[in-house]
């Protein structure tokens, strides 16, 4: 049986909730209420509704403060939302321009057949576009280049933090293209709550990225690089040999043929994380951070008698 879709409304006008919920269940779709932003978006994350119907005009958070939050947040970035507006308004085009959104705005009173055709189409771009999603939730190469382009150029102060997991081609040999992506998304998931662990608020701006196969990038506070990185360190180092049997665990090593069938022994999979900070006095271009990162990350693999993961501080002054 097909599953019936989750449509959340977020409106405080009791008659529209009322038609539009009759009218969506009689369209097969399980309708879900809120009638203020902070109920809304806390229901957003709990039940990860397909689409969500969005007054823009609600009191104390308005629908404009509400889509932000849903953009900003991983979890709910991706969920479709239909805004309904007295009128079409600057912020809401700012709305609608946000990065993989598929926004769309009805100016009320809006007739139920065209809500319902625009929630079709909104939650078919939506099925489409998390298709075409890398693995992770995480922003790709080129979003996390523009961004870091552009704390550059306000010149403002950071560290930023290339995260590499060491041995993981022949994990991914030896174990298959499955069990790897388990662990990118187990990496994912420590950066991520080491993130939220010591971050002030969500307004403080830390970016993460998945950049490539097993490399992550992030940038981070001046003051908070150092317990991000050992946190992430800590978890990854404390679970990663779950992803091994058991037999691999108790050697501490995992033996892989190479093509010519001669078997190899690697160690068990850790990070290497090399980080550089920018500073007013120490202002870099994109492309020197990248080549020092590269720089920092070989070293740290070929560090010899070496055993877990590590991470490492650029502290040389250089110039662009």
């Amino acid at each position: 049986m097909k599953r019936k879709k989750n449509i959340l409304i977020i409106d405080n006008d009791e008659s529209f909730i009322h038609a539009m919920t009759e009218f969506l269940s009689r369209s097969n779709y399980s309708i879900k209420i809120t009638r203020n932003g902070k109920d809304g978006f806390d229901s957003a994350l709990n039940i990860k509704p397909d689409a969500i119907i969005l007054d823009y005009d609600l009191p104390e958070i308005s629908g404009f403060e509400i889509c932000t939050e849903l953009i900003k947040d991983r979890r709910t970035r991706f969920i479709p939302v239909l805004i309904l507006a007295e009128s079409m308004d600057s912020a809401g085009t700012r709305i609608m321009q946000e990065k993989n959104k598929v926004e769309e705005f009805l100016i009320k009173p809006c007739d139920p057949d065209m809500i319902l055709i625009t929630i079709e189409k909104l939650i078919q771009k939506a099925e489409e576009l998390k298709a075409l999603q890398p693995l992770t939730q995480s922003q790709d190469s080129i979003s996390v280049k523009n961004q870091i382009r552009k704390n550059l150029e306000q010149k403002k102060e950071f560290f930023i933090c290339y995260i590499d997991i060491d041995f993981f081609k022949p994990y991914n040999e030896g174990y298959g293209f499955q069990k790897g992506n388990e662990v990118i998304v187990f990496l994912e998931n420590v950066i991520l709550k080491a993130i939220k662990k010591h971050r002030n608020s969500s307004n403080e701006s830390i970016l993460v990225g998945h950049i490539s196969g097993d490399d992550f990038v992030i940038t981070a506070p001046i003051g908070k690089v150092d317990n991000i990185c050992n946190e992430i360190i800590e978890n990854f180092d404390k679970k990663v040999s779950s992803f091994y049997n058991e037999n691999d665990r108790k050697q501490k090593l995992l033996k892989v043929k190479n093509p010519l069938g001669k078997v190899q022994k690697y160690p068990l999979m850790r990070i290497s994380i090399s980080t550089i900070g920018v500073n007013k006095k120490n202002i870099l271009n994109y492309e020197k951070i990248s080549s020092t990162l590269t720089e920092i990350n070989n070293y740290l693999k070929n560090l010899p008698n070496r055993s877990g993961s590590i991470y490492f501080k650029e502290r040389r002054k250089r110039n662009s």
